[in-house]
Parts: structure tokens; sequence; C-alpha cells
């Protein structure tokens, strides 16, 4: 499970399966596949800036159309490519990702004709459970580098307390978070 599955995830269980609107969920699932971006070795961030390390495919459709994105106007701010990243069309393909992982359900409520709401609700919690247990696991230790940046990640959005003094190797993930979720970001 990609880092941005995991953050929406997250998100769907602490919103009763109705992903939240605005805020800092869209531009922090991009941020998510930014860091599994750089986890892989395909972009570097440096002073807050995106650049391509390596061009070759991830294999994963979602984390190549991303790569390509990004090698198509380098250089750019990564809180810029978390806002762009993370429209909400990458929230509905995220989503459609755990329908078919059997994670979530797809739930449409419509009244006279029109769609009143949509939403998630959990069918297996047993992959939020995981991912929430190595959440806690890793708080005031030294996680891994997933870990760590799912963490940055998932604290920008709101969805875990902050852990530490934000100066990881991440920190650039959750200021480009907090930057493109700003007013006028």
């Amino acid at each position: 499970m990609r880092i941005a599955d995991e953050v929406l995830l997250l998100a769907l269980h602490a919103s009763g399966g109705r992903p939240p609107g605005g805020g800092p969920l869209g531009p922090a699932l991009g941020a998510a596949l930014l860091a599994e971006l750089a986890l892989a070795g395909r972009v570097k961030i440096v002073a807050g800036r995106v650049a391509v390390a390596a061009g070759d495919p991830t294999g994963d459709a979602e984390l190549d159309a991303a790569l390509a994105r990004v090698a198509a106007a380098p250089e750019r701010d990564a809180a810029r490519w978390a806002a762009e990243l993370g429209d909400g069309a990458l929230r509905g393909r995220l989503a459609e990702t755990l329908v078919e992982g059997g994670m979530v359900a797809a739930e449409e409520h419509w009244v006279d004709g029109v769609l009143a709401s949509s939403g998630h609700p959990e069918l297996n919690p047993r992959p939020r459970r995981e991912v929430a247990a190595r959440l806690a696991a890793a708080r005031g230790g030294r996680p891994d580098d997933r870990t760590a940046a799912l963490l940055a990640v998932a604290a920008a959005a709101g969805l875990v307390e902050p852990d530490g003094d934000g100066d990881g190797p991440y920190a650039w993930a959750a200021e480009a978070v907090a930057v493109a979720a700003a007013p006028g970001g």
C-alpha cells in the first residue's frame, strides 16, 4: 500500500467514511506521492524544491504519472507540487484503490435523483489498524524512512499528533502541506 493510500485510509476512518472537504487532506495526499517517489529514489527534495533524480518508471501507475508531471516541470517547490498532485481527482483514484482492495466500500446516497452524499465506510479494519499500530510504535523512536514519511504527512493533515520537533527527514512534507493548504496557498 502506498503512503498516500495509508493517509486516505486514516482520513476516511477519522471522518466516518466521508473524506473531509478542503483543508490539508489534498495537499497531504500529494506530499505522500512525493515522499513515495523520494523513497524510491525518483525525486530529490532539496531546500524545499523538487527535482527528478531518476526518471525510470516505478511500476505503479499513480506514482509514474506523478513522476511524469514533475519531470515535465522541474524545480518547482514541494508545496506547489503537493497542491497540484493532491487535486480532488487523486482522492477519488486512491479511494477506488481502497475499494478494490476490500478495505472500504463505495457508498452513495441519492435523494430525488440527486447525489446527496457519498462515502467510503470501512469494510476491513485490519489495514488501518496496522497503519495506526506502526505509527504508534514509531512515536518517540527511530522509525524507518517510510514510517517517518507517513508520520510527517499524517501529522500535517491533522490525522495524528506531530511527533518530535518537526525537524526530521520529512519535515519538508509537513511544511509543503501547511503552505499548500493555507488560504491562498
